[in-house]
């Protein structure tokens, strides 16, 4: 595409794939999720008009997805020697039936969770993204 060779900063690119094979929504939006996360991360005028492709393998799915996608394409782009902004990190966190709060939940506390969050924080400001 024209307008991504003449732009003036890197863009990013992530793909999510499921340890069977089959990618659905869930994935995409996933995907949308952490490219938007590195984007705010990364020096993306330092290589202009070029693709940073990050791509994540889930191999069991336990609970805890996007932030594990997220620390893991934060490390990956480490590295890999790309330039950041700041790092960040993300966790998962499920508000239970009895009011507790369930830090890195598994998919059985995520199934019986009244309520789901992940939260990436960025290392500078500590920020949320």
């Amino acid at each position: 595409r024209r307008a991504d060779r003449d732009s003036a900063e890197s863009t990013i690119s992530v793909s999510w794939n499921r340890g069977d094979g089959v990618s659905g929504l869930r994935e995409k939006g996933m995907e949308t999720i952490i490219r938007k996360t590195l984007e705010v991360l990364v020096v993306r005028s330092q290589d202009p008009q070029c693709v940073i492709q990050v791509a994540l393998q889930e191999i069991v799915e336990d609970g805890s997805s996007l932030a594990t996608g997220i620390n893991a394409a934060v490390a990956g782009l480490v590295d890999a020697g790309v330039a950041l902004h700041s790092l960040c990190t993300a966790v998962a966190v499920a508000l239970m039936p009895d009011g507790s709060a369930a830090l890195d939940p598994n998919r059985e506390e995520e199934a019986a969770a009244v309520a789901t969050i992940t939260v990436a924080i960025r290392s500078t400001d500590r920020a949320v993204l």
